[in-house]
């Protein structure tokens, strides 16, 4: 490619896949990557409460979302749809039938 414009990228732009590809390994290396403040704010695990289904494995960060999920399961079988009556026979099935389903 020429530096003529047509199909060469501005200076600035070419290098940042390798900038990032960089900063993943370092990352991934070592405890911090910087010692800038607002930079390691960018890596913290933020300490948010989350509801978990303890028939999925699934996680939610909102209360209400945990609350519609949970209604899907039946009283008796975890895994018998609540709305329809659907028997799914594991956590995968059921996710993937309240997923694809409508449910009105």
């Amino acid at each position: 490619m020429s530096g003529n414009g047509v199909g060469s990228r501005p200076p600035l732009l070419s290098a940042v896949p390798q900038r990032l590809s960089t900063h993943a390994q370092t990352v991934q290396q070592g405890p911090s990557c910087t010692s800038e403040p607002r930079h390691k704010a960018l890596h913290a695990v933020p300490a948010e409460k989350s509801y978990e289904c303890s028939f999925c494995d699934i996680s939610f960060r909102e209360s209400v979302m945990h609350a519609v999920h949970m209604g899907f399961h039946g009283y008796q079988d975890p895994f018998k749809c609540n709305m329809c009556g659907e028997v799914c026979k594991d956590k995968f099935e059921f996710f993937l039938h309240i997923a694809r389903t409508a449910h009105n």
